[in-house]
């Protein structure tokens, strides 16, 4: 690995490392944020590691780390909602969904 590609790999893990900063208000109401940001830690790795046999477009990343956000932000916002529902006391004989 080149000295350029180094400082521009250690300056990514410095920008996803601020992006957590960021996002770590949110880990109370989202649950399955830490997962997902754990997810983008581990694809940062692997490209690091695989680096000198594998190019990984710059799109290519990008995508990839926005899906494992999003997805962990849809799939906590879901559970919130759902035990949300389940916790909102019925009146006897409610039909109601």
């Amino acid at each position: 690995m080149t000295r350029s590609r180094c400082y521009a790999a250690c300056a990514a893990i410095l920008g996803l490392r601020a992006l957590y900063v960021v996002l770590a208000g949110a880990l109370a109401d989202l649950r399955y944020l830490r997962s997902g940001l754990a997810g983008v830690l581990a694809f940062a790795g692997a490209k690091l590691l695989l680096s000198k046999w594998v190019h990984v477009p710059p799109l290519a990343s990008v995508t990839v780390i926005a899906a494992c956000i999003a997805i962990s932000v849809v799939f906590s916002i879901r559970v919130s909602r759902r035990e949300r529902r389940s916790s909102v006391p019925r009146i006897v004989g409610d039909n109601l969904p």
